[in-house]
């Protein structure tokens, strides 16, 4: 079998795999991790809809992020037998931080976290965040809810938050 400790510097990745699998040596469980990486994205697909509707979900927000894990580049992932889960939860890890996006100081903690927990699972969804930042940045100004003197200082945290677990992702936990 396939060792999911020896990866490319996803600890996280490798740890609930090891989880999820009872071995360090990963079996073909298929099509489980598929199924827990369409739960996993739902729950984040969730998550958006409540952020951007701010708490008030209705039938068509839960229709609209559709796109979130039917877009071709996310179906994809899904025929990765082993990583799919971990791949999603990476997308989630993205998504999470704009929870807490009235409160500047939890949201700056829980970017932070958010986005080493992309990188210990997936770098590559690491643009997830940044994509989030400018949508909502441009969502509350034009919805008059922001000055710009805000959004900025939203870009500033998002950009502090983001840059501080890259560094401490490539000091602590990369893997040369």
């Amino acid at each position: 079998g396939y060792n999911h400790l020896d990866n490319w510097s996803r600890f996280l990745s490798g740890a609930l795999a090891v989880f999820v699998h009872a071995s360090p040596t990963l079996m073909d469980i298929s099509p489980l991790p598929q199924f827990f990486a369409c739960l996993i994205l739902a729950f984040g697909a969730f998550i958006f809809a409540y952020t951007v509707t701010k708490g008030k979900l209705t039938w068509l927000s839960c229709i609209a992020t559709l796109p979130i894990g039917l877009s071709p580049y996310f179906l994809e992932n899904l025929t990765f037998k082993f990583d799919a889960p971990y791949m999603a939860l990476a997308v989630v890890f993205g998504i999470i931080p704009f929870l807490f996006i009235s409160n500047r100081k939890a949201f700056a903690v829980v970017s932070f976290f958010g986005t080493l927990g992309t990188c210990l699972t997936y770098q590559s969804a690491s643009g997830v965040y940044i994509v989030l930042t400018i949508f909502f940045a441009f969502l509350f100004y034009f919805e008059k809810k922001w000055e710009l003197k805000k959004v900025f200082s939203f870009f500033a945290t998002s950009a502090i938050s983001y840059i501080l677990a890259l560094m401490v992702f490539r000091i602590f936990f990369m893997v040369n």
